[in-house]
């Protein structure tokens, strides 16, 4: 049960160390819920940083000797009832 959250506070350290976003500012982290974390930017950004994010939180993880990546996927919306899955172009 902890797998997800110990790798979303990795991949939220990796967004805080990235000079890009780091640079830009605009997508602080608001909130950890388990399995996601909650922040903001202007729409304006998305296109640029969105692929960062993602990559930021996409973290390879050894199990059993075997890699993989548990995919991570951003949701927008101007509430947490009307999200919708953003297409994110890398």
């Amino acid at each position: 049960q902890s797998t997800i959250p110990s790798l979303l506070n990795r991949g939220w350290l990796r967004m805080y160390e990235n000079e890009m976003l780091r640079e830009c500012g605009v997508v602080p982290v608001l909130n950890q819920v388990h399995d996601s974390l909650v922040g903001h930017m202007p729409e304006k950004m998305m296109d640029k940083l969105a692929p960062i994010v993602l990559d930021c939180l996409e973290i390879p993880l050894t199990i059993n000797g075997r890699q993989t990546v548990i995919p991570a996927s951003i949701e927008v919306g101007p509430n947490w009832k009307d999200l919708t899955r953003l297409k994110v172009e890398r």
